[in-house]
This record gives C-alpha cells, structure tokens and sequence, in this order.
C-alpha cells in the first residue's frame, strides 16, 4: 500500500536526500547538491545552512574556479553525529564508537563465556561509559545511541525469535535491558544484517546497487543489500546461508535440525572442530584464538588446508544457488578469521565456483571481495545503523 507523505515529512525526506549525497564522502558545493538531488538550489541552500548550524555539515573554503565567484564546497561534518556499535556473542563483546565520517574514535572489547542478560548489560554498560568518557558535552549531545549485533533472527520490535548461541535470550526484552544499562537508545539487529548497513554506508560497497554479504562469526550469516537497504524478508529470517543444504545425507545441523548445511562445511566452527579432533588445537576449549589459527595457516598446517579446500568447495555450491536466485552485483566476506585465511577462501572459492558453475552462469563474471574490517565487522556495521536511520532518505523510515 502506497504511504502518504506530510509537509514535515517531506521537509525531512528532502533533508536526508542532501544528507545523502554529503554521506557518499564527497565534498560538493550546493549546486552540485541542487543537481544530484533534484531539488532548487534555493532549497539546497536552506537545507545546507539547517545542516551547517545542527554540526553535521561544514564547510570546506572555495574552490578555485576560471571566471566568477567560486562556489563554497561542503562535507560530512565527522563531529556532527556519533553512535556505538556492540558485537555481541557467547564468547565476547566489542563495542566501538564511531562518528557521523564513519571513523572509528575508540574501541573496547571484553571476553565472555555465556553471559546471562543481566550479565551482558552490565558489562556492557561498563564498557559505554569508557568509550564516550573523552566526548565533550556537546558531543555527548550528539550521541544517537546504540546498536547491538546479535547472532540470532530479530523480530522488528528488537525481541530475539531465535538465538542457538545464547538460548536463555529468547523472548527477552534484550533492548530495554541494554538501554536500561547505558541510558542510551537501543537498537538490536541481526549481526549480519548489521555488518551490511556497515559495508553499504562506509566500506567496500558504498553506492553498489545490490551486494550479498557473508559473515564469518561462530557460524555463518549472511544480509542481501539493496540500494543501501537491507532487505529483510517476510519473517525477518533473510541471511542464513549458514544453513543452505549442501549435501543431502550430511550430518544432522544442531540449529536448524537439516542436514549437510553449509556452515557444517565452511564456517570457522568448522575448523575449530577438526583442529580439536586431531587434537592440534592449543587447548581443548571450544574455540582457538583467531591469531592461532593464522598462525597455523602461515605454517601450512594440512589440517588448516584440508578444511579450505572443503570450505571453498561448500562455498562454491552456495554462490551458484545465489547466483541463479539473486544475480548481485558483488559479494563481500568479512568476520572473525584471519585476514590471510579468508583471503584464501575466498580465491579459492571463485576458482571452485568457475569450474563447476553450470553452463546457464557461464557468462557472469562474479565480483568477490573481502570486507575492511575484520572482526570489527558487527561492531562497526552496528555503530553504523543508527547513522543510517538518521540520515537516509528512506521513506519507511520517516
């Protein structure tokens, strides 16, 4: 059904579409906005001089011109918005503080081991308070609040639906019980879902029409972005390629209760497991430090290798599924695994999907690329979502 826009509706649609195209990291001058946007430069120039007084656009001086008066040039004012992003697992939790450029200010991590969601929003309350302890008054002002990616399906009222990792979540009011702990708005997505809007907004894939992004967290997940959106799905269940089928006799998935799913094959889990069953992992704790398992990787560990060619072949299957359902423009790979590793994969995938891809894809040339930011991937992505609800001209959102 068609929505109906109001005068201030459309007062802040036309606001964020200036906000948008200053958030592309451009440096433009008004006339160019005017152009970009559609809209008259007379109400370019009152957006502009709105956006300049709130601090979230600065000017950058005049630029050099043949003949006339040079036009001033403007940019994304960094200081003009901020927001902490929280990855938040069985095993740890990362939180970071980024600003309105997408650069990150500060960064805190601490160790867990199945925390309760009392203990969680503890200690995540600790953790807020050291990130923004340099903020000034006026920026603390600026504060948007707080994004929390989660490895679990999210209903869109924040309440997790279904989370294997951290069971005694479910059904909670996760949002109000971390908002409650940091005095901050609070926003829960799926940690996927999350890392997306990141790589959409800031990373790789900024003004790529439609990309599929891959998680590598404890298992796998996934977010198809479109137009800078994250589709989401009638259930809200979208990104769980983890859990494609890969072989039809596999083993029995503890999550999802299939067999032969792909994060069986292909996930970091996956490999922990075979370290700990030939008995080459440092410890028998249920996961290595992702620095150990780099480090076996460089020393050519066959154990390391044996699982890559399994995961690429796994991954291969997966891609040409996507491939003849989605048709993206890229794909992007990013998580908790050594940077050499997933680059590795990666390669080695595209050169598993080339060999076995059916004739019908034979003339698709697959974009694949590894994300910016590593395991700092659902940390940043969810620092990026509230930025992202505050400045894009998503219509849905206003």
């Amino acid at each position: 059904m068609a929505r109906g826009t109001n005068l201030e509706q459309t007062r802040e649609y036309n606001r964020r579409a200036v906000l948008g195209v200053l958030m592309r990291g451009t440096v433009v001058s008004r006339t160019e906005i005017a152009k970009l946007t559609g809209l008259s430069l007379t109400g370019v120039s009152s957006i502009v001089d709105d956006l300049v007084r709130l601090g979230r656009v600065e000017p950058q001086g005049r630029r050099p011109t043949a003949r006339g008066q040079p036009p001033i040039d403007y940019k994304v004012a960094a200081g003009g918005a901020f927001a902490i992003g929280v990855a938040l697992d069985r095993d740890h939790l990362i939180a970071v503080l980024v600003d309105l450029a997408g650069e990150v200010r500060a960064e805190r991590r601490m160790p867990m081991a199945e925390p309760t969601l009392s203990e969680a929003a503890d200690a995540l309350g600790a953790l807020v308070t050291e990130l923004t302890s340099h903020l000034s008054r006026q920026e603390r002002g600026r504060l948007l609040g707080l994004c929390v990616g989660i490895p679990g399906l999210v209903t869109p009222a924040g309440r997790v639906r279904r989370m294997v990792r951290l069971p005694s979540w479910e059904g909670q009011d996760i949002a109000a019980a971390l908002s409650s702990a940091t005095s901050l708005p609070t926003t829960i997505v799926n940690d996927a879902i999350a890392a997306g809007v990141g790589a959409a907004q800031y990373g790789p894939m900024r003004g790529t029409e439609t990309f599929f992004y891959v998680l590598f967290a404890l298992g796998m997940g996934s977010s198809l972005m479109m137009r800078g959106h994250p589709y989401r799905g009638l259930w809200e269940a979208t990104g769980r390629i983890g859990h494609i089928p890969i072989e039809s006799d596999g083993e029995i998935c503890p999550a999802c209760g299939g067999r032969g799913c792909l994060s069986h094959y292909a996930s970091v889990e996956a490999l922990v497991d075979r370290l700990q069953a030939s008995g080459r992992a440092e410890d028998q704790d249920w996961t290595p430090s992702l620095e150990a398992i780099g480090a076996r990787h460089a020393a050519g560990d066959p154990i390391v290798e044996q699982w890559l060619e399994q995961a690429a072949n796994a991954l291969a299957r997966g891609l040409i599924v996507m491939e003849n359902l989605l048709d993206p423009d890229a794909y992007v790979f990013d998580g908790r695994m050594p940077r050499e590793l997933l680059e590795a994969l990666v390669s080695r995938t595209e050169e598993r999907y080339l060999a076995t891809r059916p004739h019908g894809l034979h003339d698709r040339r697959l974009r694949l690329r590894v994300g910016d930011h590593g395991d700092l991937a659902v940390a940043f992505g969810a620092a990026s979502v509230p930025l992202y609800l505050a400045t894009s001209a998503d219509l849905a959102l206003l």
